[in-house]
């Protein structure tokens, strides 16, 4: 029986060979389409990681900050109405500047350096509700333009003579 195929004269049809052909490219395009897909997602996944990172590293040295901030530590607060898009600041007795100026973040007088070269901070602010400060955090990744914002809001110690006798 395997001389009888060997020996047949019968080959394959142009239909068959361009059905295969169009079968094979349909399920290599698919594939390829999935992986990279697959491909796209885990970038924008590993910079929206190295993005948190960087808020959660920032955050966590403003939460050390503001856990012991005295109300009369507080010398000057630089927090402008109208969108200054640089500086929100305070400045603090006997320790310098906290918060943002010059597109940089400032803790204890001292720049808070990023630790991704691949990370900008633009309009990060602070803003003051009543006894609160409300910090608006907003990085971009330089490479795909992608932003993540984050909004904390912070309490100080209130331990101003004028404002305890009051209540």
């Amino acid at each position: 029986m395997s001389k009888k195929l060997l020996n047949s004269s019968e080959g394959v049809t142009l239909v068959e060979l361009l059905a295969s052909i169009l079968i094979i490219s349909i399920i290599g395009i698919v594939t390829y389409s999935i992986l990279f897909t697959g491909i796209k997602a885990n970038e924008r996944i590993k910079v929206e990681a190295t993005l948190r990172n960087e808020a959660d590293y920032i955050l966590s040295h403003f939460i050390n900050e503001f856990f012991v901030l005295k109300a009369s530590e507080i010398v000057a607060e630089h927090l402008p109405e109208q969108d200054d898009r640089s500086n929100y600041y305070l400045e603090i007795k006997n320790k310098g500047l906290l918060g943002f100026k010059d597109s940089n973040v400032y803790l204890n007088n001292e720049v808070l350096m990023l630790s991704n070269n691949d990370i900008s901070m633009e309009g990060s602010k602070i803003q003051k509700n009543g006894d609160l400060y409300e910090i608006h955090l907003v990085l971009k990744s330089k490479k795909t333009s992608e932003v993540i914002e984050l909004e904390s809001i912070f309490s100080i110690i209130n331990d101003r003579k004028e404002e305890n006798d009051e209540g």
